[in-house]
């Protein structure tokens, strides 16, 4: 990653120096690598998911914290870039792919109320948010350990919800819970799949005792719904030969773009992937410049994977490049937007996207 003094940068910019002043550093702090996902197989083995969870984009990430958006009982995170696209939400589907009946009961979520109701530092109690509490937890006579922090990433903060895995464990042998401040608190027999509230002042607490605990689960589905109501359209006119396709692959580009030629293998895997009913993979020339003759004579002499809309109307086009300029604050070529048949917008990337990323859309859409 590169020094906060250059975070204002492009990445594309690394090797100008003029706003170094006198001393100029000779060494660049960006190695150009992609993010990693590793997940753990009880421990005894990783896995590299990078590629799989489409981490390894050309972002430049910075940091990442962890969080439930969804309430779903599985932790999901957020990545934080230096360019575009800035913030990233990933959502993690591991529990409906491999445990769909789990229904929250494979985790217990922990949330820590310090007693310091002030700014000021405490010798009696702890800091509000708990930061500094050990978490000692017997699973299935397993111990298993956990700190509340205040941050794990650069400049980032994690959710103030604990989420801990229990596996098949039905019950929580115990949990004790020791504070900054020395005091300690004990539960026994905790059903999994709750939120547990730990209270270090037993007075805060709704009954007047250390632990708290109600359901933790919430129906997402309403929030799903409002979320597609509110989606963008791009206004596209897009040829098909019956009906719309399920997705719409539509890649900005130009003829003096060199990524889009050397990203036309991946455009050629999508093409030979799915059926042309299910996803349409379009070229939509952004540089307003180029005239259709110019998009024609290059589509010929290239022969690109996806259809150039040579003779898309120019208040199309430029619609596209709007698009693409708003997302990610410049004119990138390639950036594919990604549309259902009536042209809501469902993702907007930079490249192209991989065939996980497509098929996740496709049975979005679908239903499945």
């Amino acid at each position: 990653m590169r020094s906060d003094d250059n975070i204002k940068f492009r990445k594309r910019d690394e090797g100008d120096l003029s706003d170094f002043g006198e001393s100029k550093p000779t060494n660049s702090f960006s190695g150009g690598e992609t993010d990693h996902l590793f997940l753990s197989d009880v421990g005894e083995q990783f896995y590299d998911l990078d590629m799989l969870s489409g981490l390894a984009h050309p972002g430049d990430g910075r940091t990442a914290c962890q969080l439930d958006y969804d309430r779903d009982g599985w932790n999901d995170f957020v990545v934080a870039s230096a360019n575009a696209p800035t913030v990233q939400l990933y959502r993690n589907r591991i529990g409906e792919r491999f445990h769909p009946d789990a229904k929250g009961s494979r985790m217990v979520a922990l949330r820590f109320v310090g007693g310091n109701r002030t700014t000021a530092a405490s010798t009696e109690w702890s800091p509000r948010a708990g930061y500094g509490a050990l978490v000692n937890l017997n699973i299935g006579g397993k111990p298993l350990v956990r700190e509340v922090r205040c941050g794990d990433g650069r400049a980032a903060v994690h959710s103030r919800t604990m989420l801990v895995g229990v596996g098949d464990n039905k019950l929580i042998r115990e949990i004790h819970v020791r504070w900054p401040s020395g005091k300690e608190h004990s539960w026994k027999n905790v059903p999994a799949g709750r939120l547990v509230t730990v209270y270090e002042n037993p007075d805060e607490s709704p009954n007047k005792k250390p632990f708290h605990t109600q359901p933790y689960l919430k129906n997402v589905l309403k929030g799903a719904k409002l979320a597609q109501a509110e989606k963008k359209h791009l206004p596209l006119t897009l040829p098909h030969d019956d009906s719309p396709a399920a997705l719409n692959l539509v890649t900005a580009m130009s003829t003096h773009c060199k990524g889009c030629q050397r990203l036309q293998p991946q455009v050629a895997l999508l093409r030979e992937t799915f059926d042309r009913s299910l996803v349409g993979i379009w070229g939509v020339g952004t540089d307003l410049d180029e005239s259709p003759e110019t998009l024609e004579a290059y589509s010929g002499a290239h022969q690109p994977a996806y259809l150039v809309l040579s003779d898309l109307a120019m208040e199309e086009r430029r619609a596209l490049r709007e698009h693409v300029r708003d997302t990610f604050q410049d004119d990138l070529t390639p950036a594919t937007v990604i549309t259902d048949a009536s042209g809501g917008i469902l993702r907007t990337l930079t490249g192209i996207p991989t065939v996980s990323e497509v098929l996740e859309l496709l049975d979005s859409v679908q239903g499945r």
